[in-house]
């Protein structure tokens, strides 16, 4: 993983390595290569950090920067040119928000020929092994959602099970069930 480390200023200057006026996150379609580690000045301290990732013609998405490292999303470096990161603090009562840190991102030729690999090679044998860990992962989130599905209902039937019982709830029923005039 190659990291990078940034300092957020009092002022809201983001501060590089060396003097770096852009972040180089290599070629198009990198995934899961970059990382932020992000130093905060005292104003910064006991605040959520956010980076917001401005990509070329994108609305920013936004990633929590947490326990001072973020990584950069497979969004960013999806597509070549540049783009800029801009983080914000918030205590819940006051919000800090830096200046813009520019990135780039490298344009090349691609790597997809839309074809699959041979089975038998080691690249059909990873594309498999991929497929099968995504068709695992379906199964696991929908035995969770099953189940949290059950306990929401279990939870409701004893809420609604004790409703009737409450005081409040047979004065509001009476009022109801009186003649109007």
């Amino acid at each position: 993983m190659i990291e990078y480390k940034l300092s957020l200023a009092s002022s809201g200057a983001v501060k590089t390595p060396g003097s770096m006026d852009a972040l180089q996150f290599g070629y198009s379609r990198n995934c899961g290569v970059y990382r932020l580690r992000v130093s905060t000045a005292d104003e910064w301290k006991g605040m959520n950090l956010r980076a917001f990732w401005h990509t070329p013609g994108g609305s920013p998405p936004a990633s929590l920067v947490e326990d001072g490292v973020v990584e950069v999303p497979a969004l960013v470096t999806a597509v070549p040119g540049e783009g800029c990161i801009t983080f914000e603090g918030s205590d819940g009562v006051r919000t800090l928000t830096s200046a813009d840190l520019r990135y780039r991102v490298a344009a090349n030729s691609g790597t997809e020929d839309g074809t699959l690999p041979p089975p038998g090679t080691p690249a059909w044998q990873q594309l498999v092994g991929q497929l099968e860990g995504a068709g695992a992962d379906v199964e696991k989130s929908a035995v969770r959602a099953e189940t949290a599905q059950s306990s929401a209902s279990d939870s409701a039937a004893v809420v609604f099970s004790v409703i009737p019982s409450l005081p409040i709830w047979r004065m509001v029923s009476s009022l109801a069930a009186r003649p109007r005039r």
